[in-house]
């Protein structure tokens, strides 16, 4: 009778750390999500995240213009660690322009911030965010005027 209420409290715990575990993994960060908006030549997304340490990809990328090699860029603060949002020209894997976005503090910070981003001519721009430490990172930030948006694989 000992072994065997040995063996089920084993079992028993086993199951319950392999359970937990997974729902740690599944729920600790979430994809990056975009929202489009505007015309041809002159759209704005937005991108929304809850990333790991772990280098994250969004989903939806863009092109920029032939026009302007600056965006203007938009972001909230990050909630639980900072991040940085590294934006990579598609086919050769160059980093362009990267953006450390700070995390939250008290009272007296502003809600969001403006930057620009200097990610040249005709490029097919994809984002990956990260978080700075092993806390994850959320928040938003929205880039405007780019030239149309592309599905990544």
């Amino acid at each position: 009778m000992t072994k065997l209420i040995k063996r089920f409290t084993i079992s028993f715990c086993a199951a319950l750390l392999a359970l937990t575990t997974l729902c740690a993994n599944a729920f600790a960060a979430e994809p990056i999500k975009a929202s489009v908006s505007g015309d041809m030549g002159s759209k704005r997304i937005t991108y929304s995240y809850s990333v790991s340490s772990k280098p994250t990809q969004a989903s939806i990328g863009f092109y920029t213009a032939d026009t302007a090699n600056s965006y203007l860029i938009t972001f909230s603060p990050a909630s639980g660690s900072s991040a940085t949002i590294y934006f990579y020209e598609s086919f050769s894997d160059k980093l362009l322009d990267s953006l450390t976005v700070p995390i939250k503090a008290g009272g007296g910070m502003p809600s969001s911030f403006i930057t620009s981003a200097d990610l040249g001519k005709y490029k097919f721009v994809y984002v990956v965010i990260k978080s700075n430490s092993s806390s994850n990172a959320s928040g938003w930030f929205t880039i405007e005027g780019v030239y149309s948006e592309t599905y990544i694989n």
